[in-house]
């Protein structure tokens, strides 16, 4: 089996096995990501029961969409008739593994129980029944995110077509007492379950033992819970969790959830979110810093800043490593923050940090790769050589950081990208622009030039047009409407993918363009050829998300939005698409999750860096659509309105702020001021957010959408 190639996937190293066959690491060939290929073992090819068992799991996982359920990529067959479910490929253990070191800290166990519960309620919500809840089908990732596994016994409510009369399906030790006698079971057989793993998880302890099956089944009937010797709120849960009757069990995995919330508020950590990460993170992860400007007139903080840039966007190729994003590292300095200060902040083990020394033609470039935990450095170099060199320079670099890191990858490094070669004078104009570039007008407008310029030194530079693409197309989305900077982006995007189409970053300048002039499948197909070239950029994902949304295929969005949020773990901006998405499918709680997300994540970004005005308005709104403390909404939107009164993409969330708190002549104003004039403004999207519903009909508010395009 190994080495064979299914459709698209190879199949790489066998993983795992059970009852109901092989589980393989494999790669897909297409897009080079690793995947899971869980093959039904060949002697139940011939078994009805089994098959229809397999694609059950097949149909019933891939309906679902959620961080806290294994997400299903496709159903293959083999030319000798076997099938496999291609799934996502996780590093982490099984909680089944991490049980076997013994019982886990509450918090910890009350943050991993609340995750499934999360997980179930998705699946509860859409009428699908685990039925086989167990330590074995849950898989901790080593960023600490819980998934649950094996839809295999999975059943729609009121569905009986794969349960006979009388039959008994799950594990012994943990079904619930109407699974045992065959009864018709309902989503309360989950909680019982998810109940008997928690207890596991606070004891170190399985809760019912025999040594048969009937003897398990005899304690599970009639014995009871005993003590836990543990905090004594969490008994009250378990009991309610584990209580015969279904009736007088958790009615919904949300009303189990508000008392694993209560329970995790009175703990010392206080939050799931610190419960369930590892005390020490073992994925490789890194952090680039800006490099520091040692040059005598320091005035090359820009050229510093690319350089340290292009180094991390070659390391976010690598697979299995972890990369923060340049929005929250670029504002640390070494000199301002201690390492491990740094490393807690943006939740990575590595460092790089460095300098460079520019004078004439000459540079100098000392690096330094540093341990978080420790604070020694695990490689460090200097470079002495010609301005020219840089680009070689860079790639070096890179390849030395994926060499020093590879013991501890779980994948093969794979090919570090090359940095494109051009004229030295070209590539400090490209970098000056990429300093400036920002979705804000005045900042869009000058990296533009900076773009320009870089692309009239070396006409042959494709990253200089991609950029100009870029710049003119934000500025004609959200700031101008002006037809001419509509066809300066679509001139540009076209000259960067005839000179460069291996390049990622032209196919998302000609998506970008196409999707603004409406031509959505042509986008889409940019955008996956970007992502076939270069399958971590954020930019493909999350703007190929945003047509999906326009189109109003939210589903496609959601797992788009998903995915780029993924790639960039602390970015915000992916999951507002996702947000929209929720809503668009009727979802209301997960909207609320990701937007709970959402404030956590911009809470993080105003801890490292607190001028950022777009965290500060995007806070705001979502904590008001929370629930949260509007008081300190309100301070966020003050301070972001006192550092740019004049902001557009301000006014215009300022508008849906002031909606949301019953405002809204306040918000019709700013609206207007917004989006007046601007025929290029996003229609789709302002007549699609749902956080100017309650100005929708207004006179005012249909005259305004009436001008955009």
């Amino acid at each position: 089996m190994i080495g064979r190639i299914i459709s698209r996937y190879r199949v790489d190293a066998e993983i795992g096995a059970g009852g109901m066959g092989v589980v393989f690491r494999g790669t897909d060939l297409r897009l080079g990501r690793t995947v899971a290929l869980k093959f039904l073992a060949p002697d139940l090819t011939r078994d009805e029961d089994a098959k229809q068992r397999f694609l059950r799991e097949a149909q019933a996982a891939s309906s679902l969409d959620h961080p806290n359920i294994c997400t299903i990529y496709g159903f293959e067959e083999t030319d000798d008739g076997r099938l496999c479910l291609v799934m996502a490929h996780y590093a982490g253990e099984t909680l089944k593994t991490k049980l076997g070191r013994g019982a886990i800290p509450l918090s910890e166990a009350v943050g991993i129980a609340a995750q499934i519960a999360r997980g179930l309620g998705k699946a509860h919500q859409r009428g699908i029944i685990h039925r086989d809840i167990k330590p074995a089908n849950v898989m901790i990732t080593d960023d600490g995110e819980v998934k649950i596994l094996d839809f295999g016994l999975a059943k729609l409510a009121g569905d009986h077509s794969l349960t006979k009369q009388g039959s008994v399906v799950g594990s012994p030790q943990y079904m619930s007492p109407e699974q045992i006698s065959g009864e018709v079971v309902d989503h309360r057989a989950d909680i019982w379950s998810l109940g008997v793993v928690l207890y596991e998880m606070v004891s170190g302890q399985p809760l019912y033992r025999g040594e048969s099956v009937a003897a398990v089944f005899h304690a599970i009937v009639n014995r009871e819970m005993p003590p836990l010797h543990a905090p004594p709120a969490v008994e009250p849960i378990l009991k309610r969790m584990l209580a015969r009757a279904p009736s007088e069990r958790y009615a919904t995995t949300d009303e189990l959830l508000r008392d694993l919330n209560t329970l995790a508020a009175s703990s010392p950590t206080g939050s799931f979110a610190t419960a369930v990460k590892p005390v020490q993170q073992r994925i490789p992860s890194i952090a680039v810093l800006p490099f520091v400007d040692m040059s005598s007139g320091h005035d090359q903080e820009y050229f510093c800043a690319g350089v340290a840039e292009e180094i991390l966007n070659a390391l976010t190729q690598i697979n299995g490593l972890r990369v923060a994003a340049r929005t929250s590292s670029f504002v640390f300095r070494t000199a301002d923050h201690d390492i491990r200060t740094i490393g807690e902040r943006l939740n990575v083990n590595t460092i790089l940090e460095g300098s460079l020394r520019k004078a004439g033609d000459r540079l100098r470039v000392t690096v330094h790769l540093v341990n978080v935990a420790d604070g020694y450095r695990l490689w460090s170099k200097r470079y002495d050589s010609e301005l020219k060199d840089v680009f070689a320079i860079q790639d070096e670099i890179a390849e030395s950081i994926a060499r020093a890191l590879e013991p501890r990858l779980r994948d093969n490094p794979g090919t570090v990208r090359k940095a494109k070669r051009t004229a030295l004078e070209a590539y400090d104009y490209y970098l000056r622009g990429r300093k400036l570039i920002e979705l804000r007008e005045r900042s869009l407008q000058l990296a533009r030039e900076m773009f320009e310029r870089s692309a009239e030194t070396d006409p042959g530079y494709a990253l200089a047009y991609a950029g100009i693409a870029d710049a003119s197309s934000w500025l004609y989305q959200w700031f101008t409407g002006d037809t001419a900077d509509l066809q300066t982006a679509d001139a540009s995007s076209r000259r960067a993918l005839a000179l460069s189409p291996e390049l990622a970053e032209s196919h998302v300048a000609r998506g970008s363009v196409l999707s603004l002039q409406k031509l959505y499948d042509e986008a889409a197909a940019e955008f996956e050829k970007a992502i076939d070239i270069k399958p971590n950029t954020f930019d493909a994902w999350h703007l190929y998300s945003r047509i999906r949304l326009a189109q109003d295929r939210p589903e496609d969005a959601l797992r788009l939005a998903m995915r780029a949020s993924e790639i960039q773990p602390d970015d915000f901006q992916a999951l507002l698409v996702a947000s929209a998405a929720e809503l668009r499918l009727g979802h209301e709680r997960e909207d609320q999750r990701i937007r709970e997300e959402i404030v956590r994540r911009v809470e993080r970004r105003l801890q490292i860096d607190p001028d950022d005005i777009r965290a500060m308005y995007i806070g705001g709104v979502n904590l008001v659509r929370i629930g949260g403390d509007q008081s300190r909404a309100d301070a966020l939107l003050r301070r972001a309105i006192a550092e740019d009164p004049l902001d557009r993409m301000l006014l215009y969330n300022v508008a849906c702020y002031y909606v949301l708190t019953g405002r809204n002549e306040e918000a019709l104003d700013c609206l207007e001021k917004a989006i007046s004039d601007r025929p290029g403004f996003f229609r789709n999207w302002v007549e699609h957010d749902a956080d100017l519903d309650p100005v929708r009909n207004d006179p005012r508010f249909q005259s305004l959408i009436s001008k955009l395009e």
